[in-house]
Parts: C-alpha cells; structure tokens; sequence
C-alpha cells in the first residue's frame, strides 16, 4: 500500500529516523500521490515550499541555473529518498529545481502536517537541527574546495561522486551504472562539456577511465 510504503522510505531518511512508527504512519497517510513523465519539471527555484517530496518510483534530478543562465545539477533522488525538506521548513522560496529525470511518482507531504508530526515527537526536531548543521558543514566544505582546485579536478570529484552513488564493482573496475552525457557531467562539475571532454580524453589515454555508450 502507500502509505506503508512511504511510511517506510521516511523511516530509512536520516530525518524521520527513530520516529515512532505509529506517528510516521499518521505522517504518511496524509500524503497525496502524483506521476510525473520524463523531463516534467516538479518544482521551479523561487517557487513556494509548501512540501516535502517522497520518491516512491523513479529518479528525480535537481539543478540550479547560474547568473550566466548555465545549468548546474547538484544532484539526483533516487526511489526511497526524500526532498525538498529543507526549503519546506521556513516556506521561503525553492533554493533549485527538481525534474523528472526518470517517469516517477513521488508522495507529497504538505507543510501543516509535517508541524503536527513534530508535535508529537518533539525528539525529531532535535535530530533535525542536527541534520541541518551537518548538511551547512557540507556546503561550506564544497564551496571552499571548488573555490581551491581546478576544472579537472571537479570533474574528477563529480566522477567519484557518481561512483560512489551508482557504482558497480567490476572485475575490470566500477562502472558507474547510469546514463550520462558530458554535458550532464558539467552540470555537476560547474564547467562546461568541452572542458568534460578535454579531461575525459586525458584520462581516457592514460587508461584511467573508459566509456561504453553513455557509461
């Protein structure tokens, strides 16, 4: 069912953890389900934050265009994950985008619900202050080290961050199992495909990486 299901991918989020199962349970029921196609776009940056989002099928991507109108993905929501709670928390605009990378169908928990569940477990806003000091730690360690190393070596860091998320260990290395153009990999890497390409190509030479398709 649903709401099982979404009761359980919130209790494997780092935020609802250790949540009364009953009270997640309460959380869950009150989730409205929708299906989204390839590309739709679920939430634009600056529109309200009203919700969280629960990923029940499918892949969700989340970008940022920069002041030069550039795309920057910062990352992808996988089946059993949750999003778009930080922005829920003041109801202030979206700080990104999330697009249907794959057809997927989320939950959506509204903002007023998510208040009624911390009333009853109290402990959880603890957990999730936190959560959020960690998550700021993180921010300020990314911007530092993109603001100290060059473009090849974003594009390495994105590499590993995709082979860490999506690798496959394989006898002749880790593939990293999920389609992806140069183009995308900028996304990431805050640069541009040519400069994706130009790193691809020394390192395909120098037998560190190899490609198959869009793997």
């Amino acid at each position: 069912m649903p709401t099982q299901h979404i009761a359980e991918i919130l209790a494997g989020s780092d935020v609802f953890s250790g949540a009364v199962p009953y009270h997640l349970g309460f959380l869950a029921s009150k989730a409205q389900v929708f299906s989204f196609k390839v590309g739709h776009e679920i939430f634009a940056t600056g529109d309200p934050s009203e919700a969280l989002f629960v990923v029940l099928e499918g892949r969700v991507r989340i970008i940022r265009l920069a002041e030069d109108g550039q795309e920057i993905g910062l990352g992808f929501i996988d089946a059993g994950s949750i999003f778009g709670e930080i922005s829920m928390l003041d109801g202030k605009g979206r700080s990104a985008s999330a697009v249907a990378y794959e057809k997927c169908r989320l939950g959506v928990i509204c903002r007023s619900d998510f208040f009624s569940f911390l009333d009853l477990e109290p402990e959880n806003s603890r957990r999730l202050l936190l959560i959020l000091c960690g998550r700021l730690r993180d921010t300020i360690d990314q911007v530092h080290s993109i603001g100290l190393k060059g473009v090849e070596a974003s594009v390495a860091r994105t590499l590993l961050w995709l082979a860490s998320n999506y690798g496959k260990v394989r006898d002749d290395g880790v593939l990293i199992d999920i389609k992806l153009g140069q183009r995308e990999v900028g996304t990431f890497a805050a640069t541009s495909r040519e400069s994706v390409s130009k790193a691809f190509g020394l390192w395909r030479e120098a037998g560190h990486i190899d490609r198959a398709g869009n793997k």
